[in-house]
């Protein structure tokens, strides 16, 4: 679905029925025509995923329960971030 659509950004629990999180994220960062897809993590899991998921891309990761608002803002924060790499001094 995500290489069909193209979406800005990705909500991905680790906790998926059938798959897991991590191996979602992975192929999404692994794959040149998703790689670009800025992804946070949404999950009950707790801290101890979180820099397992930051090393495979993750762009932010938040444990449920959350504050909306404190999402917003990443939601905002993370989208305004230019995709790609840049040039140190951009």
């Amino acid at each position: 679905m995500v290489r069909e659509q193209q979406p800005d950004l990705v909500f991905l629990d680790l906790n998926i029925p059938g798959t897991s999180g991590s191996e979602v994220l992975r192929e999404l960062k692994g794959n040149p025509e998703t790689s670009d897809v800025r992804v946070i993590i949404v999950t009950a899991t707790g801290e101890e995923g979180r820099d397992q998921v930051i090393r495979l891309g993750a762009d932010e990761y938040f444990t449920k329960p959350f504050s909306p608002l404190a999402l917003l803002r990443t939601v905002e924060r993370v989208l305004a971030v230019p995709e790609g790499p840049t040039e140190p001094g951009e």
